[in-house]
């Protein structure tokens, strides 16, 4: 009887500690892969975000610096009645309530408080074409119905005081006009909101919002 070599009787021994090696390389390079594109899909998405919140960043600064001029030129075109709110004790601003807060029972902090709908009757007044919406919605017309983005702004007029470096002053080719020379500090909040928000501080409208503020030092002249 003839028995076969030993190298030939090891070769035929089977390989039972590498079975199921090349299933269990496969599985985890198709998982690797899958979890290389769900990390690529989910950074794209993220991308998107980022991109409409500073795409709503930007419209809400264009808002505040567009009603930070349309009460700056009613103002140099009526700015008695300007003087006036500065006085008036009912204005409830947020900038002054620290203030108010600590100061005595009926001391007045200068305040002008003037909403959204103060710049919206300027802008129709001065350009009648422009609607009851001017300011228009800041998103596509064709999203669905309620999902519209809209502008709101608030403008809040404070810490006004006569400049004491120029009390009077004389027109050019005019005689001497009494004048005083104030100045100011301009606070102005510019908001989107949805079309559903009822309000600046709606939970609709704290969720998916966007506020930039402006801040203005002005100086201006109100004539006696």
């Amino acid at each position: 009887m003839t028995t076969a070599p030993a190298g030939r009787r090891r070769a035929r021994v089977p390989r039972s500690g590498e079975r199921g090696a090349a299933l269990f390389i496969v599985v985890l390079v198709i998982v690797l892969v899958s979890a290389i594109g769900i990390f690529a899909v989910r950074v794209s998405s993220l991308v998107q975000v980022a991109t409409g919140y500073n795409r709503r960043a930007t419209s809400a600064a264009y808002i505040a610096e567009l009603a930070t001029k349309v009460i700056l030129a009613d103002q140099s075109d009526d700015p008695s009645s300007y003087q006036k709110c500065l006085m008036s004790p009912t204005n409830t601003c947020i900038e002054t309530a620290a203030a108010k807060a600590i100061v005595p029972t009926g001391t007045l902090v200068t305040c002008c408080a003037q909403e959204n709908t103060k710049v919206l009757s300027v802008l129709a007044k001065n350009n009648s074409n422009l609607g009851t919406s001017p300011l228009g919605q800041i998103a596509r017309p064709d999203l669905p119905s309620g999902q519209a983005v809209l502008a709101n702004t608030r403008i809040e007029i404070t810490e006004a005081y006569q400049n004491p470096l120029g009390d009077t002053g004389s027109p050019a080719g005019g005689a001497a006009v009494p004048v005083k020379i104030y100045q100011a500090s301009y606070t102005v909040t510019g908001h989107l909101h949805p079309a559903s928000a009822n309000g600046l501080c709606s939970p609709d409208s704290v969720r998916a919002s966007a506020t930039n503020k402006l801040r203005a030092f002005v100086r201006y002249q109100a004539f006696e």
